[in-house]
């Protein structure tokens, strides 16, 4: 749609709207009360009828069934790639030969076994890659980061690592990240050498909720080939994860995520095409998996242990996964990791850190340069920990009742446990039923600002958690926006007050005439993005400090700009009020973004924001049924 029909569309739905919000504001505006805000009860029906947009689901197909196979970076660059894997293996097996023959056999023979487990089951989990005593350490440094620095939310707490990137780079305690054997698993599976996109920590609590990070579903877009490590333990100990487990469907990484192809002939999806959260949709995932493996029962892998943290390695971009969110069971820490092959990806994890030649492995993977030697330096700095890759293997010959690879066939669920699985990821409460019932809203009373402001920061908390569909697009140009989108998402209670309350005074009295349409909302949002360059030239404001660690200035407007222009697309797709409520207040907040990055100077930027303020305020403060579970 071309800008011209933007505005004529745009001016008929305004004006449309008027008319129907004057009606309506006549009888439903909020009491004027010179003892404050009085909350009158305005139902979504009739403040914003609205006709939403048809829901997008997940469908598994082989290769050979894509639309648009060329558009997956998986099926591209073949020959490239098996030649890589050839050279990779053939340096390593020649840097084993250091060690006495029968120990580089060993090392041989063990690393081919996980490359085949790998290749045919999606997926690789590992204990005892240190003992005991050093794992705290690494649990001390991370409790420490997450309690200076965790965003708490109902969800989970969450640090971005980026911005504490010692912790994956410093020898003493990062080998259960990015152990050199985890590594050549990974870039053998895609190819080539691989760099760190995300890395990100999470405690998790008991807890049923059925929201975007807890469903079960398939990470990043159809398109990239991305692989993860997740470390998982029970918080605060040295011991294995015993509640809130990582669990996922081996040998689902061999099918794909179909696509769609739009009149130009560009494939596209969208992050709702990657979640599994209806007994049909997992019942034909099964189906998928079966006619792939075993045709008599589905298999599902819960990856726990009563004594050993473990570390999973698993092909995040293809591997129907989960994680088991339920009231019960213990509190869970987890770091993860995400990586790209450097070739589909060139973008750095951590872009204000200098790359310097003696770089060792986690430094390469963290902020190494992309350019023709990084492939050379790749290899090379990982057959330099060939023994170290040798020593771990040896640990899963030397201890057969304390396997390394945990045995997978040994975790997997059924009977009992298998039906509280399929409960937990189709009937757990939605976040906007957990916020009815956490956060009901007090109708009829009459609220000081300052409660009323309280009550607007509180709803945001449980909001900003809410379901969000982004387009993902072929040639992966929303990577990006993962910045922009987790300092929303993940935004401390206190930052989250900190940033509000410079709009305290937008705030006042809600009234139906400040609902905006969608096309508003991607009406607004487009003006921002004409109206400000974005370029990175710009010196954030003082109090942005911390938000900015581990992100230049130009990188940080990269990712503003991205959401931006996505979150204007997808509040045109919404396909319910739940949606259309955590989108709209997406578009407050990453414009609130974009104003900061600029030095809050520019009065239309301004004026933009208050107005998506305002919209949220009032579609928060609407009576909504419980969303369904689509």
């Amino acid at each position: 749609m071309g800008f011209s029909d933007l505005i004529i569309r745009y001016r008929t739905f305004t004006s449309q709207l008027g008319v129907s919000l004057m009606q309506l504001g006549a009888t439903l505006s909020s009491t004027d009360n010179a003892n404050g805000i009085q909350l009158a009860k305005f139902n979504s029906d009739d403040v914003l009828p609205m006709n939403f947009a048809p829901p997008i689901g997940p469908e598994l197909v082989s290769p050979e069934e894509l639309p648009a196979a060329w558009a997956y970076k998986r099926f591209r660059d073949l020959e490239e790639k098996e030649s890589y894997r050839s050279t990779l293996l053939a340096e390593l097996t020649k840097a084993f030969e250091i060690l006495s023959p029968q120990d580089a056999a060993t090392a041989t023979a063990g690393l081919q076994d996980l490359l085949g487990q790998m290749a045919e089951q999606g997926a690789v989990v590992l204990a005892d890659i240190v003992e005991s005593d050093a794992f705290l350490e690494l649990v001390a440094r991370y409790d420490e980061i997450m309690a200076q620095e965790g965003s708490g939310s109902f969800i989970h707490r969450f640090v971005d690592l980026r911005g504490t990137v010692g912790l994956l780079t410093d020898p003493e305690v990062n080998n259960p990240m990015v152990h050199p054997l985890m590594i050549t698993l990974i870039s053998y599976a895609v190819g080539g050498p691989i760099r760190m996109v995300d890395a990100r920590a999470k405690d998790a609590e008991p807890l049923s909720v059925l929201a975007q990070d807890n469903m079960l579903h398939i990470d990043n877009t159809p398109f990239n080939d991305e692989y993860k490590i997740i470390v998982t333990w029970r918080r605060g100990t040295a011991k294995g994860p015993a509640g809130q487990n990582f669990t996922f469907l081996p040998g689902t990484h061999q099918l794909a995520r179909t696509c769609f192809v739009n009149e130009a002939g560009e494939p596209w999806s969208s992050e709702n095409a990657s979640i599994f959260t209806t007994t049909e949709r997992i019942r034909r995932v099964f189906d998928a998996q079966m006619q792939l493996r075993d045709p008599d029962r589905p298999v599902v892998i819960e990856v726990s242990d009563s004594e050993r943290p473990l570390s999973t390695v698993f092909a995040a971009g293809s591997l129907v996964h989960h994680r088991f969110r339920t009231a019960s069971g213990n509190a869970r820490s987890c770091i993860i990791m995400a990586f790209h092959r450097v070739a589909d990806n060139p973008g750095r994890l951590v872009s204000d850190v200098e790359d310097t030649p003696s770089a060792s492995l986690s430094e390469l993977l963290t902020s190494g340069v992309p350019d023709e030697s990084y492939q050379q330096r790749f290899i090379t700095t990982l057959c330099a920990a060939a023994g170290q890759i040798a020593e771990l293997l040896a640990k899963w010959k030397s201890t057969p009742e304390r396997p390394v690879p945990l045995p997978l066939q040994e975790r997997q669920i059924d009977g009992r446990r298998f039906e509280e699985w399929i409960s937990a990821s189709t009937e757990a409460p939605p976040v906007q039923e957990i916020r009815n019932r956490e956060q009901p809203i007090p109708y009829g009373e009459v609220l000081s600002s300052e409660e009323f402001f309280d009550l607007v920061w509180r709803l945001m908390r449980f909001d900003k958690h809410g379901p969000l569909d982004l387009i993902l697009y072929h040639d992966n140009r929303e990577e990006p926006r993962k910045w922009a989108r987790n300092l929303i998402r993940e935004m401390s209670a206190d930052r989250l007050r900190e940033r509000l309350s410079g709009w305290s005074a937008d705030l006042g009295h809600h009234r139906p005439a400040d609902c905006l349409r969608p096309l508003q909302v991607h009406a607004l949002v487009s003006e921002v993005l004409r109206t400000l360059p974005l370029d990175g030239n710009q010196t954030p404001p003082a109090d942005w400090d911390n938000d900015m660690l581990g992100m230049s200035p130009a990188a940080a407007a990269r990712s503003v700009r991205q959401l931006l222009e996505d979150i204007a697309e997808a509040v045109l797709r919404c396909e319910d009020m739940p949606a259309y409520l955590s989108t709209s207040l997406f578009a407050f907040w990453i414009v609130d973004s974009a104003y900061s990055l600029d030095g809050r100077r520019n009065l239309v930027v301004q004026d933009c924001t208050r107005r998506l303020l305002r919209d949220y305020v009032m579609l928060a403060l609407t009576a909504m049924p419980d969303a369904p579970v689509a």
